[in-house]
């Protein structure tokens, strides 16, 4: 290999550093496709309009269990049927519980958990119900806690940030 050398600075031949550029561009590219892979199945079902929430307790498992994503899509509550698994706001709280019976002409519907032993004390009237929960995405809850914190947005776009820093870095060794 030849070089140059310069009274303050040792300098490479010119096109020596294609190699390290080349390992900067594909880590640059990489990190910031791992980073919208990850969130796109986050954000999928709100942008087709679906509302997601994450399980926190364990009163469903394990047909669902705790940090797992529920996808809800609104719903006739006179349609719901025994066995469905509804989302229901109780205070400020949203849960998810299985349908045992559904009085369309009292407008209640009466729900267990699958882990609790008896039915809720308090019916769920149909203005309470969100909708019916229609998939299960196990552990994504997690993500979505993650991905939604202050501390998860500064990870993720510092990891972006990371992924263009990667590519001007690559550009610059191309220039050597």
């Amino acid at each position: 290999m030849k070089t140059r050398f310069n009274e303050t600075e040792y300098v490479p031949e010119k096109g020596r550093a294609w190699l390290p550029a080349l390992f900067c561009n594909i880590i640059g590219i990489a990190i910031p496709v791992l980073v919208i892979a990850f969130m796109v199945p986050l954000a999928l079902p709100q942008i087709r309009g679906q509302l997601t929430y994450n399980i926190e307790t364990g009163s469903m498992e394990p047909e669902i269990p705790v940090g797992s994503m529920i996808i809800v899509e609104a719903c006739d509550p006179g349609d719901l049927a025994e066995g469905d698994i509804i989302a229901f706001s109780a205070g400020e709280s949203v849960v998810a519980h299985r349908i045992v019976s559904n009085n369309v002409i009292e407008g209640r519907i009466e729900t267990k958990g699958d882990a609790n032993e008896e039915k809720d004390f308090e019916p769920v009237e149909y203005s309470q119900v969100i909708g019916v929960v229609s998939k299960v995405m196990p552990g994504a809850g997690l993500a979505m806690n993650f991905a939604t914190s202050a501390g998860g947005r500064v990870c993720l776009m510092g990891m972006i940030l990371c992924g263009v820093l990667f590519n001007v870095l690559a550009g610059r060794l191309r220039k050597l």
